[in-house]
């Protein structure tokens, strides 16, 4: 009588009647049975496994928030970059004209009210630009360039056509290829005036 131990379950195998062969491994019959009934299991699981994996490995199409095939790996794309987007900065400025006129309206009556006023809407363009540039992900520290005449547009130009995120993107949205246009136009509008003038 060979004293054997089961590869499957360790107990001792003490007759040879009982010791069966599964996968050149000594086992008892009562393991065979489960380890038979295992591995028919596992090759029908396997089939839908490799055909899970196929179907896995197919390249996802572009869903409703990456519509634009921007690639989603990139850490910055969803980052919120926080601030105050395009549609916000406009209305800003147009706001701050609006101000603009009134304090132009109360200069004449009291000038010291007039320079307070100045002075908030100072503070509020910087404050703007500021938000509106982090938004586009640039520092705020570019909004100095405001205080340079000519340099300043390059400022304003990027806070009106920019989308959010466009310093890691470099995309511009329809928006924002529109509002370029139209700048564009602008400029050479003015430019063609100037020249007509002298």
């Amino acid at each position: 009588m060979a004293i054997d131990r089961c590869g499957n379950c360790e107990q001792v195998i003490g007759n040879l009647e009982e010791k069966c062969i599964h996968l050149s491994e000594v086992v008892c019959q009562a393991c065979k049975k489960l380890l038979e009934k295992e591995s028919q299991i596992v090759e029908k699981l396997g089939i839908k496994k490799e055909s899970e994996s196929s179907i896995q490995e197919v390249p996802l199409l572009a869903t409703d928030e990456n519509k634009s095939g921007q690639d989603t790996s990139d850490p910055f794309l969803h980052a919120g970059y926080g601030g105050i987007g395009r549609l916000g900065y406009i209305l800003g400025v147009f706001g701050i004209g609006f101000l603009q006129g009134i304090i132009e309206v109360t200069s004449r009556e009291d000038p010291s009210i007039s320079a307070v006023l100045s002075l908030i809407v100072f503070v509020v363009v910087f404050g703007l630009a500021v938000s509106r540039l982090n938004n586009i992900g640039m520092s705020g520290w570019w909004s100095l360039l405001m205080l340079i005449p000519v340099v300043g547009l390059y400022v304003l130009i990027k806070c009106i056509v920019c989308p959010e995120g466009y310093e890691h993107t470099k995309k511009l949205d329809t928006a924002g290829k529109v509002l370029a246009g139209l700048f564009l136009a602008f400029i050479i509008l003015v430019v063609i005036s100037v020249i007509a003038t002298l």
